[in-house]
């Protein structure tokens, strides 16, 4: 417990003082709206997480799709080289290579933030229910 006296000052810093009435509502409105905007800014990190989340995952599936392309072309432009068989074009590999990769990516990173989404909705519901 700690005492206070004209002057000096309180080493508590977690002791609360109950206000007088006027201000009893005031703080009463302040203590309900804080939460929400610390939930709103809450979120807002959420998103902002989960969208760069969703940024990384389309480039390592873009540029894993496109690695594994590059090396499958390498292994049979050798091939071709070694046997008497035709020529290997790049560009008969990487073409339909970059398609696949700009599906594949877009899907999981897509998928990604779908999943974000849908749990930062979940984490808001709760937290307003419980706070409810």
């Amino acid at each position: 417990m700690c005492f206070v006296t004209r002057g000096s000052r309180c080493d508590n810093r977690f002791m609360r003082m109950e206000p007088s009435a006027p201000r009893a509502r005031a703080a009463l409105l302040v203590d309900t709206l804080r939460p929400l905007r610390s939930l709103r800014s809450n979120l807002g990190v959420a998103l902002a997480l989960w969208i760069a989340l969703a940024l990384v995952v389309w480039n390592v599936v873009f540029d894993r799709v496109l690695v594994v392309a590059g090396r499958q072309y390498v292994f049979a432009a050798t091939r071709a080289a070694r046997g008497s068989g035709p020529y290997v074009r790049v560009d008969d590999w990487m073409r339909p290579a970059e398609r696949r990769a700009l599906w594949m990516a877009s899907v999981a990173g897509g998928t990604t933030l779908v999943a974000g989404l849908l749990s930062i909705s979940l984490a808001t519901r709760r937290s307003l229910k419980s706070e409810v």
